[in-house]
């Protein structure tokens, strides 16, 4: 049996020094979890890995890209490691989305 339900969220996929938003993305992932993330736990997901989480588990997902910043991300994007990086800038410089996933 499928239950029936609907998520809505808001999610800011910047780094937490707003000034410098992709800022997290250019750090390995020993030094980025050894030395520089937060004790609030800033994730690193970008938008597909967000997509694919939700599709795993719900049956309808509708994302919205509600905010990009292609002048900051530009700025940073020969420093951002390659993991992170789709080779599509409208994606890699989403800055905010909407996600409403229902079953």
């Amino acid at each position: 049996m499928i239950e029936e339900g609907v998520q809505i969220h808001f999610i800011d996929l910047r780094d937490h020094f707003f000034k410098y938003p992709f800022e997290m993305l250019c750090y390995s992932e020993k030094t980025w979890y050894n030395w520089l993330n937060p004790s609030s736990y800033l994730n690193r997901y970008r938008m597909p890995d967000y997509q694919r989480v939700f599709e795993t588990y719900f049956t309808n997902v509708e994302m919205t890209v509600l905010e990009r910043n292609m002048d900051a991300f530009q700025q940073v994007q020969s420093r951002v490691r390659k993991e992170f990086l789709t080779g599509n800038n409208e994606i890699d410089s989403i800055t905010s989305i909407l996600i409403v996933a229902r079953n």
